[in-house]
């Protein structure tokens, strides 16, 4: 039974929601002091995915990923948000170069503090702007 249900799991939709949440909580885990059950349930993650991948037909890895990473793209009209939005990603790239070991990592590390910092004080000024578009009487 378990094998059957494994078996309609075994496409792209189901094994990319998958792969999201794997994702998810690896970041979770990351952002955590205590990761410990974020680091354990991306690995349970991890395992489904393996074994779906062998009941998969045809699936192609890059389609796989590509739809999962979808489930993190997020869009705004509020400029407040994507100004914190643009943060969060920064700081993202700059976490993600602070842990690289190579050669060019502290330069690359570098150049992302930079634009994270850049982004933070884009927020300042995005809810300076909000406040004083609210201070504004309307005109007719």
């Amino acid at each position: 039974m378990d094998r059957d249900v494994d078996r309609l799991n075994a496409n792209v939709d189901y094994m990319a929601s998958q792969l999201a949440d794997m994702i998810r909580s690896c970041m979770r885990s990351i952002a955590s002091s205590e990761g410990n059950s974020r680091t354990y349930q991306a690995l349970e993650k991890f395992q489904l995915l393996l074994k779906l991948i062998g009941y998969s037909e045809g699936i192609k890895g890059y389609e796989l990923f590509e739809k999962a990473l979808e489930e993190f793209k997020y869009e705004t009209d509020d400029e407040i948000d994507r100004a914190i939005l643009r943060a969060a990603k920064t700081g993202m790239q700059y976490l993600i170069e602070l842990s690289c070991s190579d050669p060019a990592a502290g330069g690359r590390a570098s150049k992302r503090q930079y634009a994270f910092l850049d982004a933070l004080k884009c927020i300042d000024h995005a809810r300076e702007h909000h406040r004083e578009k609210r201070r504004r009487p309307e005109t007719p």
